[in-house]
């Protein structure tokens, strides 16, 4: 009888610890796992702000998206280079804000929805006279400051007849025109006149249309993590936010036009 209770007593008590076990096991495998997303800091697309949160209208987008499909991003602002390579080797599962290329598009899903814009305009000092209406003839003989190392497109980029001096940043771009260093400038309409605002000059500018590049950007989702499923419900979801008002308002907390978002 004594063999017999000490059995039932120990039975009793591996019974409760493997319940525990799985209980907490079950808990915690419950949870859904947290989706690893980078980003680079491209104000106001998307920047890491003073409390070290990732901020920015993409991310406020994305966020709003996932959330609705009862998913959660832990973000990380790394360098650019870097990102590429989080969402290649499948060591991030999305990357905010990408230019869909065919090389790119070796190792990332592009949803059918696009979450913005990149439109790149000429813009000068608001007194100035200069006129653009789409040949680059027309700017001989002005100064044109340009971003270094950023793309303007084969045309520009190929026309030397063009005197184009650089700048390291949007807020050097925009400090070098208002001194009378360029007499034009080239950048990202949002970039600029989020920057702009932000230094306390956004009245002293004024764009030119046509634009010289407008693209489709995208949030990047991992082929090698296998998110193509993942990719397609964010695109359906993303497609019915940006009718709404909340993506709307998002635009409009950074200054952001929801027609040049969306165009």
């Amino acid at each position: 009888m004594t063999a017999l209770k000490s059995f039932i007593a120990k039975y009793s008590l591996f019974s409760v610890c493997f319940l525990s076990l799985s209980f907490v096991s079950a808990f915690s495998y419950g949870q859904p796992e947290k989706l690893i997303a980078v980003y680079t800091e491209w104000f106001p697309y998307t920047y890491e702000s003073g409390e070290n949160a990732a901020a920015g209208f993409e991310i406020e987008i994305c966020r709003s998206v996932l959330e609705k499909m009862g998913k959660e991003a832990e973000y990380r602002s790394l360098p650019w280079q870097r990102c590429l390579y989080m969402l290649k080797e499948g060591k991030a599962d999305l990357l905010v804000s990408l230019l869909k290329t065919p090389a790119r598009e070796e190792y990332t899903y592009f949803p059918e929805n696009h979450i913005s814009v990149s439109k790149v305009l000429f813009f000068s000092r608001r007194d100035s006279s200069i006129r653009f209406t789409g040949s680059y003839e027309e700017l001989k003989g002005h100064v044109i400051g340009v971003i270094s190392g950023f793309s303007y497109g084969n045309i520009f980029d190929r026309a030397d007849f063009l005197k184009k001096d650089e700048s390291l940043n949007t807020e050097m771009l925009i400090a070098k025109l208002l001194k009378g260093r360029y007499d034009i400038a080239a950048e990202n309409l949002a970039v600029s006149i989020a920057t702009a605002r932000r230094m306390g000059v956004a009245d002293q500018l004024r764009f030119l249309d046509p634009p010289l590049i407008t693209d489709k950007l995208y949030i990047g989702f991992s082929r090698k993590k296998g998110h193509r499923k993942l990719s397609r419900d964010f695109s359906d979801i993303l497609g019915q936010f940006k009718t709404s008002e909340s993506y709307k308002k998002i635009l409009g907390k950074y200054g952001v036009g929801y027609w040049d978002m969306t165009e």
